[in-house]
């Protein structure tokens, strides 16, 4: 699950950070690329602000693309709305879901990919990214929590939860500090690394 409904409040100037170039496409379609890439099942991108240009923006892929109306009530309406689509799209087959954020485009397949393995190797745990020893996402949450990730409210993305169950979480160090890197000011975007490759 990608979240990407916010209002961008902070980039100033009506800018839409999901919208911005990087790498010569909007920065929306290098995370979507990216969660499809993995060996995730089903990927859901959940819109709000200005979502018909964010939804024009989206690449070709294996996505499920859902609005969010609720998107100003804060980041726990998306949640609660992009956990809807994925079991919608996959169903029982769920063991688990990965959140993410559409404004962090340095996450590779990868990281990803070594994120579900380690919640797959260890059911009920949650497993986070950590980067040079700070917890951040994408975060892995089993399906015995899903009923609390539906109850979530306000602007948080599972905090609550995690803080919860401390016992159970599990940490995926990546040894490239750089995708941890969440787009959310004009200074974050230029610390992003034109000209990249995504490898």
């Amino acid at each position: 699950m990608l979240l990407g409904a916010g209002r961008s409040s902070r980039m100033g100037e009506g800018a839409h950070k999901l919208l911005l170039p990087f790498d010569g496409r909007p920065l929306v379609a290098r995370a979507v690329e990216a969660a499809c890439a993995s060996r995730a099942d089903a990927v859901a991108v959940v819109l709000g602000h200005r979502a018909d240009a964010v939804r024009a923006a989206l690449p070709a892929g294996r996505y499920v693309a859902t609005v969010n109306a609720d998107y100003a009530t804060g980041m726990a309406s998306s949640l609660v709305r992009g956990l809807a689509a994925l079991r919608a799209a996959a169903g029982d087959r769920l063991a688990g879901v990965v959140v993410g954020l559409a404004d962090q485009p340095l996450v590779p397949p990868a990281l990803f990919d070594a994120v579900i393995a380690e919640g797959l190797a260890h059911p009920g745990a949650i497993v986070s990214a950590s980067y040079a020893g700070q917890r951040g996402t994408p975060v892995w949450f089993p399906a015995a929590l899903f009923d609390e990730l539906a109850a979530v409210a306000g602007d948080e993305g599972g905090r609550s939860i995690i803080a919860r169950h401390l016992d159970r979480l599990r940490l995926v160090e990546w040894p490239d500090a750089r995708a941890g890197l969440d787009v959310d000011r004009p200074e974050d975007f230029a610390l992003l690394p034109q000209g990249t490759t995504g490898d």
